[in-house]
């Protein structure tokens, strides 16, 4: 088993692996660039990566915290919002009218996830 710090940095390198492909995406389609971009593959590898690698460090600092089934409240609300992070990669690719929107509610749900690690309130 690994201790707790090791997980959390895991964790920490996912989210900034999964924010640079959103955020560069989002800027790049935002500014007018092609869906069909050279780039394209590198960013959905590294969301997909990123997305992969968060997912696991998060349940590895569930399990070093001692936290089973049933999972509290704020384990839940992240998981959704892992899983919106999942699908704005499509969004931003398919649905163009939601890219400044997304932009804000990214950051917005990025601090509603921070802060439910950091306080677990219910």
């Amino acid at each position: 088993m690994f201790s707790y710090e090791f997980y959390k940095n895991l964790h920490l390198l996912g989210i900034f692996m999964l924010f640079l492909s959103l955020g560069g995406l989002v800027a790049h389609r935002i500014n007018g660039g092609e869906r069909a971009t050279p780039w394209r593959k590198p960013i959905a590898l590294t969301h997909g990566f990123g997305m992969t690698i968060s997912l696991i460090a998060g349940f590895g600092m569930i399990a070093r915290l001692q936290i089973s089934w049933p999972y509290p409240g704020w384990i839940w609300l992240k998981v959704a919002i892992w899983l919106f992070f999942g699908g704005s990669i499509a969004l931003a690719y398919r649905l163009p009218w939601t890219l400044r929107p997304l932009w804000f509610t990214l950051v917005a749900l990025g601090g509603i996830a921070a802060y439910l690690a950091l306080y677990k309130p219910f």
